[in-house]
């Protein structure tokens, strides 16, 4: 990164070739898959005017060899390295893949009969995360969504109420009957 930094300052027709020891870099940069931020920066900084060469630095250089061969046991023998890897990647990692898992889990929901209420309110998983999700509401949404909340239907589930019936309107008290049939709701939001 330091002599792409340095290229611009002098200029010369053609680009120049900047010659790096680092095989797992110039491989990143070809491949372009998972940049790292300082392989970024290197293909940011080369563009189309540099051309990146591998040079094998560590021959003959007997601790440079040694570290190379301790290397290699390593990649090859899985030893186990302690890296440093930012909470943010890992956090993104992680919900990268759980978004994938529910989204695949999402999909089968469908094929139910009837399918769940929730399908109604979000038909893709897309939809949940651009309306409920990235605006914060996240849990309390998915909490009505999914039944699990203080509606009779839920807590009669659990024993915790003795009939299922909202006693406004004497019908079962889910979800989908609260926020898309019953009156009282509607007329208490009215009044606020």
């Amino acid at each position: 990164r330091v002599a792409l930094e340095w290229c611009p300052d002098l200029q010369q027709e053609g680009g120049w070739i900047v010659a790096s020891d680092s095989r797992a870099v110039l491989s990143n940069v070809l491949s372009q898959c998972r940049l790292t931020p300082i392989t970024a920066e290197v293909v940011r900084l080369a563009g189309d005017c540099h051309s990146l060469v591998y040079v094998p630095a560590h021959k003959g250089i007997p601790g440079n060899e040694e570290a190379d061969r301790l290397a290699n046991l390593a990649v090859t023998n899985g030893t186990y390295a302690l890296v440093d890897v930012p909470r943010a990647h890992t956090r993104r990692l992680a919900g990268d893949y759980f978004w994938g898992e529910w989204e695949r889990e999402w999909g089968n929901a469908g094929s139910a009969d009837p399918p769940p209420v929730y399908k109604r309110f979000a038909p893709s998983l897309e939809a949940l995360r651009a309306n409920v999700w990235d605006k914060g509401m996240g849990v309390r949404v998915l909490q009505l969504l999914s039944g699990h909340c203080s509606l009779g239907s839920f807590l009669h589930r659990f024993h915790l109420e003795e009939t299922a019936k909202y006693e406004w309107c004497d019908e079962g008290e889910a979800v989908g009957h609260y926020l898309l049939r019953c009156q009282r709701p509607a007329c208490l939001r009215a009044q606020t």
